[in-house]
């Protein structure tokens, strides 16, 4: 039984937390922990125009080709996939604290993911263009169960969410695909990167060097 039930929420669940689930039968709502994360924010560019022009059954079989491609390498580098949302994905890697090994999967993952990307494209849409804008942040977060009631979802809280989604979103308006933070490559020595500046992102108060 127990078994049966881990197989079946590891589909929504970190597998840390679904072993806990099985092991105790239930899910504590206020579980979580305090972590140093590095996150790895994307979107797909031009989504909802391709959207309007496709049937829902074959965007739905796209899109779960889509996210394969995409958990691949975050899988095999070792991350979390924290939040899945239209065409957007949050993943993260947790540490005590800080920790460049963490910094360096993400990197790695994200430059991973665009090659992988411009294959799935060439190969399932041909003529097709459509960039994964990503973008990369690290600092303290709570993670752990959010919600009410009988609703509950896992996942991260803290204003590094919200930070590394509005680098993601600062794509648009540099004409980048991966745009990643001071804090996130500090003490990286093995990626070739070129400062941007500091920018005062949406809804901040301080830059955030870029």
């Amino acid at each position: 039984k127990n078994k049966a039930m881990e197989s079946a929420i590891q589909f929504y669940l970190p597998i840390e937390i679904v072993r806990d689930i099985a092991a105790d039968g239930q899910i504590p709502a206020h579980a979580g922990q305090t972590v140093f994360a590095t996150f790895l924010c994307t979107d797909l560019e031009g989504y909802t125009s391709f959207a309007e022009n496709i049937d829902p059954e074959t965007l739905n079989k796209t899109m779960r080709g889509y996210y394969d491609t995409i958990f691949r390498p975050i899988r095999k580098r070792e991350g979390i996939i924290s939040d899945v949302i239209g065409d957007s994905m949050m993943a993260l890697w947790a540490t005590k604290g800080p920790d460049s090994a963490t910094k360096r999967r993400a990197c790695r993952c994200a430059l991973e993911i665009d090659s992988a990307l411009s294959r799935f494209w060439a190969e399932n849409a041909p003529g097709v263009r459509l960039p994964t804008r990503m973008g990369i942040h690290c600092g303290y977060v709570h993670i752990g169960n959010i919600g009410g009631a009988d609703h509950y979802e896992y996942r991260a809280t803290g204003d590094v969410v919200n930070t590394v989604s509005r680098i993601e979103n600062l794509n648009k308006y540099l004409g980048a695909r991966i745009l990643v933070s001071g804090q996130a490559v500090d003490g990286l020595k093995d990626f070739v990167l070129r400062r941007l500046g500091a920018f005062l992102l949406s809804g901040k108060k301080t830059p955030v060097e870029i």
